[in-house]
């Protein structure tokens, strides 16, 4: 497995609906979410569809994104606030409430 196949990472696949909840609990309150993965577009696109996640993915298969933010293991959450500063940044799976509270720490209040 390349480090960032969401479609195969246990702990990524319980992450991501938390993280859908989270898009539209505060997407109207300017929460964007951008998912990127090195998996194939078809691979990455039947596993959205299939779960229904609305927010975008972004391919990332020569893993310069990931390289340049040292992503070393998945899954990686980087909270970024209004002015493009990293707010908050988290490995491993996170809980709802905790990611929740970095979004609100980011300034995005529901």
């Amino acid at each position: 497995m390349r480090r960032s196949e969401f479609s195969l990472c246990a702990p990524c696949r319980k992450e991501l609906p938390v993280i859908e909840k989270l898009q539209r609990e505060f997407g109207e309150h300017g929460l964007v979410v951008l998912a990127i993965t090195s998996e194939a577009k078809k691979i990455a696109a039947a596993f959205i569809e299939k779960h229904k996640y609305s927010f975008p993915v972004l391919i990332d298969i020569d893993g310069g994104v990931f390289d340049e933010y040292q992503v070393s293991s998945i899954p990686v959450v980087f909270v970024v606030d209004r002015k493009g500063r990293i707010a908050d940044h988290y490995v491993g799976l996170r809980d709802e409430n905790e990611l929740a509270d970095a979004i609100r720490r980011a300034g995005i209040k529901q």
